[in-house]
């Protein structure tokens, strides 16, 4: 029998070459859209899930009682002090990751590589695969380097690299040894803490100390707590235990976030930790992976009925002579069965075409594919198989419930002058397009907005050489760089745009509001707020002939002495116009309160300092003359960028020879800021289009599905006198009908979704009616075009023919 229905199913698949095709086309379209998607969504959601101890590790996360922002740091003798009061927590380890740079195999040239930065108890929290050595046994007298297995297949093809002993610079002139103590597997790409190597040495004692007041050292603290440890209420016993400990002072309190947490749920973090996910973009890679396996369903619907619709006749003698419902049910599975099993075949080729493709698109590679994960694929083919026969069963119960009787008197069309199903189809295919493509309009718009936006400071034709240590010679460089003729200014900063908000943050009370407010400060030297041609509203920029302009950056230290703090409180400082409105600044020239140290001499325009998802906070800029650890931002004349860059790369090797320079232009750092949304602009109207395809091949299997039911009404009005131009007009407006239907639909329920889109963001559009009108008039003509090719082909029908054929 099972025979027999392949037979039956190849015959009609080969007999109906075009629908096959077109049917083939349309799900191949479609799942492979939704394996690509859905695979990105996988290895998104799988980060830090391959510790063995992936559900007692937690980070700890401090929080400000003021403010309530959070950050991924904890003092650095906190670890230690929960290890001693908590009898939960099992071990802690303090983690930092850093750029390196290191001499492997006596290279002449410096490697440079990510690395976690670490304490020898790292290896009781975390499982690494070892492959070789011992690095679990710390090595007093080194830092003990644990090196992946793709550095030492690199640098180390033929040799143990264990007991090696290299060097490693932390400026030009110190070094610092390094023991090679063991080789293992490649951490999980899918972790927040992807690096290359491991560096474990032991901190300072004076960093095992927890204070009793909030100052010191900080770092990201990861905890291993016991499998029955109730995390709710340790979060309670910790910072019940810390108010005691810092006397009922401290101004933080402690939450710990599960480790599988820290990719997707981290945007607080931003700054301090290099990996970072993106929720909703998750979902919006979700959501556009569904829609796609709908339309593609949708279409095989209606095509199967379409296509179908001549077998009744054969169904009809089948059940006559003996054929169950049943049997015809199973006839028609089958055959929808192979046609998604041939789609899925040849989705699986394009997936592996496109999946490179969409690696670099997202910016890093997927740990998890569909061919490399047996489980993982055996889910995804019964998914396909369940999809399959959920999609089939309409058309194969619809057609299976034909009546003899009505097939041999030839009145079998009846059953199926319901198209009720199939216009509901077809307004959902079109009313998901209309929305990927209202949603692409509104991301774009937003996307020129947050690029043409005046930011408050001018980014054209400035250079921002990367943080490196300036050492003493800093300033010396800067002179020598100010004297070349296309050079306009030059400023050291601890502050870059992008890079932050700031270099530090201070929490002030404000009178009128409920809460603290957060002020950032910006410290540079004395030429910054020229350099980033920031606009003076009140008083004068700082000036360096002004000895209160520059004080040293040691007065701003609270823990330093009395005088030293009421020198502080005189060194000049500029203010933008929110942070003067917020503490009520009348008159310049005169000392703030205890909580802000300085003299404001000048009042600038608010300039945004941070991402424009984010709300303007006041600002402060302090000078410091004195950074040796900070970027250099230069202004350069227009039509002089290539001779500056040899410039300073030429005076680079004079001053830092041995550092690696890297500079970035300020324009390409802040369009890097929102490349979320331009991979969004990108996704969207890639599949957008898709989805209109596809669509229109739903439509086109319906239009094609209602002239072969209508053949004989198409024969009458023609022969009685009915024009071509008035048959075309009569089966074309039904259809377009379905469409003006899903842009009425999806116009509120895209116009919603994209506001709470835009919610993210600080500064935002208004969602445009042109958005709207212009997807209309797009998918309209889309609409027309597809119905044209079945209508045109009605209207020339002789009517003989017509009449004679049913």
């Amino acid at each position: 029998m099972l025979r027999n229905y392949l037979r039956v199913a190849i015959r009609n698949l080969l007999k109906n070459r075009t629908y096959s095709l077109v049917n083939i086309i349309g799900l191949t379209i479609g799942l492979t859209g939704c394996l690509v998607l859905s695979n990105v969504v996988i290895n998104e959601l799988s980060y830090d899930t391959s510790w063995k101890n992936k559900k007692n590790i937690y980070r700890v996360i401090s929080k400000s009682n003021g403010t309530q922002q959070q950050y991924p740091i904890a003092p650095s003798g906190l670890g230690l002090s929960l290890q001693k009061n908590f009898p939960e927590v099992i071990n802690t380890c303090r983690i930092l990751l850093q750029q390196k740079k290191i001499y492997l195999n006596n290279s002449r040239n410096e490697v440079q590589f990510q690395s976690i930065v670490t304490e020898p108890s790292i290896w009781s929290v975390f499982d690494f695969i070892v492959l070789s050595g011992s690095p679990q046994i710390f090595k007093p007298g080194y830092k003990n380097l644990v090196i992946s297995k793709e550095l030492k297949d690199k640098y180390f093809p033929e040799i143990d690299p264990v007991g090696t002993i290299i060097q490693g610079k932390t400026s030009t002139k110190n070094s610092e040894n390094y023991l090679i103590t063991g080789v293992i597997a490649g951490i999980p790409y899918n972790s927040h803490l992807r690096s290359e190597a491991i560096i474990v040495a032991e901190f300072p004692s004076d960093q095992n100390e927890l204070p009793t007041l909030e100052s010191g050292y900080v770092y990201p603290l990861y905890v291993l707590l016991k499998r029955d440890a109730n995390v709710q209420q340790l979060n309670g016993k910790l910072n019940s235990w810390y108010k005691a400990y810092t006397g009922g002072g401290g101004i933080n309190t402690y939450d710990l976030q599960p480790v599988t947490s820290v990719y997707l749920h981290s945007e607080f973090a931003k700054g301090y930790q290099k990996v970072i996910g993106n929720l909703t973009g998750i979902y919006i890679f979700a959501s556009v992976a569904i829609i796609l396996l709908l339309i593609a369903c949708f279409n095989f619907v209606n095509l199967s009925t379409a296509r179908n619709i001549k077998r009744i006749p054969e169904m009809g003698i089948r059940k006559v002579v003996g054929a169950a419902k049943s049997q015809l049910v199973q006839q028609f599975l089958l055959e929808t069965l192979i046609f998604f099993i041939i789609s899925f075949i040849l989705a699986l080729i394009l997936y592996l075409l496109c999946i490179s493709r969409v690696e670099f698109f997202i910016g890093h590679s997927l740990t998890i594919g569909i061919l490399n994960n047996l489980k993982l694929f055996i889910s995804v083919f019964s998914f396909v198989g369940l999809v399959s026969i959920i999609t089939g069963l309409h058309p194969a119960i619809t057609l299976s419930k034909v009546r003899a009787i009505l097939v041999l008197k030839g009145n079998f069309h009846k059953n199926f002058s319901n198209q009720l199903l199939k216009k509901c189809l077809i307004i959902g295919q079109f009313t998901l397009s209309i929305s990927i493509i209202i949603a692409a309009l509104t991301v774009y718009e937003q996307l020129c907005f947050l690029n043409s936006k005046d930011l408050g400071y001018d980014h054209n034709n400035l250079l921002a050489i990367s943080f490196s240590n300036l050492e003493t010679t800093g300033k010396s460089f800067k002179e020598e760089l100010k004297k070349f003729p296309g050079v306009q200014d030059v400023s050291i900063t601890k502050w870059v745009p992008t890079f932050g908000g700031g270099n530090e943050t201070v929490e002030v009370s404000v009178s009128n509001e409920k809460s603290n407010k957060v002020f950032w400060y910006i410290e540079g030297d004395i030429d910054l707020a020229r350099t980033l041609k920031l606009h003076l509203l009140q008083g004068r920029f700082l000036d360096p002939r002004i000895p209160s302009d520059m004080l040293s950056p040691d007065l701003y230290d609270l823990t330093q002495n009395d005088e030293l703090t009421k020198a502080a409180a005189h060194q000049s400082i500029l203010l933008t116009r929110y942070a003067a409105q917020l503490l009520g600044i009348t008159n310049l020239d005169s000392t703030l309160h205890k909580t802000i140290h300085g003299t404001p001499v000048g009042i600038l325009e608010n300039f945004n300092n941070e991402s424009l998802s984010v709300v303007m906070k006041p600002c402060i800029i302090k000078a410091n003359e004195h950074i040796s650890f900070g970027s250099i931002l230069v202004r350069i004349h227009p039509g002089t960028q290539k001779q500056v860059l040899g410039t300073i790369e030429h005076l680079w090797r004079k001053f830092y020879l041995g550092q690696e320079l890297n500079f970035h232009w300020v324009d390409d750092l802040l369009e890097k800021q929102y490349t979320g949304e331009n991979n969004l602009v990108k996704l969207f109207s890639f599949f957008s289009c898709i989805a209109v395809f596809l669509a229109c091949i739903g439509l086109l299997g319906l239009i094609t599905f209602s002239v072969e039911l209508r053949m004989k009404e198409i024969g009458i009005r023609k022969a009685l006198g009915s024009s071509k131009g008035l048959i075309f007009i009569l089966i074309s407006k039904d259809f377009l009908k379905l469409v003006i239907a899903a842009l009425l639909i999806a116009s509120p329920i895209a116009w919603w979704t994209m506001n709470k889109w835009l919610e993210q963001y600080a500064y935002r559009i208004s969602i445009s009616w042109l958005s709207f009108f212009g997807t209309g008039i797009i998918v309209l003509s889309l609409a027309l075009i597809s119905i044209s090719f079945q209508a045109l082909k009605a209207a020339r029908i002789n009517p003989a023919n017509s009449l004679k054929n049913n």
